[in-house]
């Protein structure tokens, strides 16, 4: 199979929840169901999983809806607020100010935390989150899915370096050479150049 270049899928696990809502620090209402807000350019994130040699380690994006892009990404074997703070600086150095940008989440601990919402607030991003229905972000459980399927659940990484490198290589695919249905099949990058074109 690998002389022909093949691999084998592994097998999809589902035990490990990312998700704790069940916290005291503050949470924020959805604007994503405010119609006053509905034009405002959104991004939104979430956090998935994946296993090396029997750990797990974590992957978390931030993706503009404008044009599919991921925007933010870090990887982690640790699932804490400096995983999620390392893809929203990653996000606001991409678009150098998320002034004037939904940022939508669930409400997540992490997302919740005090260094993650000083950064966001500093940004000049309008926060929303979503509490406990993935419906609500679906969006980026779609990315989730779409990266396991097509990436980490092709291959066996044997460090967290070559994850990174190996996921960091499928999101530059994802964005220059991925064509979308909903941006007139066009990739993110070919998108996004034609909107600052006639800007």
């Amino acid at each position: 199979m690998r002389e022909n270049g093949l691999k084998c899928r592994r097998k999809a696990t589902f035990h490990t929840v990312t998700t704790n809502s069940k916290h005291s620090l503050e949470k924020y209402q959805n604007l994503r169901q405010d119609p006053e807000k509905k034009e405002m350019p959104t991004i939104v994130g979430d956090v998935t999983y994946f296993d090396i040699k029997g750990k797990n380690h974590y992957c978390a994006h931030l993706l503009d809806l404008t044009n599919r892009e991921p925007i933010g990404l870090a990887i982690s074997d640790r699932l804490n607020a400096e995983l999620v703070c390392s893809a929203l600086t990653m996000a606001i150095k991409s678009r150098g100010s998320l002034h004037g940008y939904i940022h939508h989440t669930d409400s997540d601990v992490r997302y919740c935390s005090s260094d993650y919402i000083r950064i966001l607030k500093k940004s000049g991003a309008e926060i929303s989150m979503c509490v406990g229905d993935a419906y609500e972000n679906a969006h980026s459980e779609s990315f989730n899915g779409v990266l396991k399927r097509q990436e980490i659940n092709l291959n066996q990484y044997s460090s967290k370096e070559e994850a990174a490198k190996s996921i960091f290589s499928f999101v530059d695919r994802y964005i220059n050479y991925r064509p979308h249905s909903s941006l007139g099949m066009l990739t993110p990058a070919e998108f996004r150049k034609k909107n600052l074109a006639s800007s």
